[in-house]
């Protein structure tokens, strides 16, 4: 069960059985849910909420579930829950791709780890990497992607790419992901101020309080 927002002070429960605590209103999480759920019956997901203490903050903060709630499913070998993450490679032009896989079998995944990066439908880069991983355990790929000429990202031509990962077992599909990504370079100065692809910006500063400005989460 994964939670984008509570506010605030919340426990969760399934069947009567207490999943967890967060004490803060704006950070999201998950809770595995697996061990709790009885199949083939009704299950009762309860959220409990405490904000009491009303007066906490400058704006009005919103109350209970504010945000969306997923239900996640997935096979025992998985993509770990926010297990790709995309950086700057080592020279213009490469992405560095880590892809976090988690087998909860008792035997070893024989896997085939694929990320293809894509863009207005159309494969730039792809690569494809064997991963082995132990019974019950994790194991990270390090990876990257070289990209011939690269359209930056700016605030004219805010261009971005997908970045398709894959697992596969024996050749079948058993979990893929998506993540948005994108190439720009940008610098702080204490002479020259922020500039993005080597052009100098005015930053102007803003503060959207919880998304409705003054009015915060109303």
């Amino acid at each position: 069960l994964y939670f984008e927002g509570v506010y605030n002070r919340s426990e969760f429960f399934i069947n009567g059985s207490s999943l967890g605590k967060r004490p803060n209103g704006y950070v999201s999480f998950m809770y595995d849910a697996t061990p709790y759920i009885e199949y083939g019956k009704n299950n009762v997901i309860a959220v409990r909420v405490d904000h009491s203490q009303y007066a906490d903050s400058r704006w009005y903060t919103g109350s209970g579930i504010y945000r969306n709630v997923w239900l996640v499913t997935a096979s025992p070998t998985h993509i770990s829950q926010w297990g790709v993450s995309v950086s700057g490679g080592n020279k213009p032009g490469y992405l560095a791709i880590a892809v976090e896989v988690d087998n909860e079998l008792n035997a070893t995944a024989n896997l085939t780890i694929v990320n293809e990066l894509v863009k207005d439908d159309k494969t730039i880069a792809k690569d494809a990497k064997k991963l082995n991983i132990p019974a019950s355990t994790k194991a990270k790929l390090i990876t990257d992607l070289k990209v011939k000429n690269p359209l930056l990202w700016d605030l004219e031509t805010p261009n971005l790419y997908s970045l398709k990962t894959s697992v596969y077992k024996n050749g079948e599909l058993i979990d893929e992901t998506t993540t948005v990504t994108g190439f720009r370079s940008f610098n702080f100065d204490p002479d020259k101020g922020f500039s993005l692809n080597d052009k100098q910006i005015k930053v102007k500063g803003v503060c959207i309080h919880h998304d409705a400005g003054v009015l915060g989460a109303a």
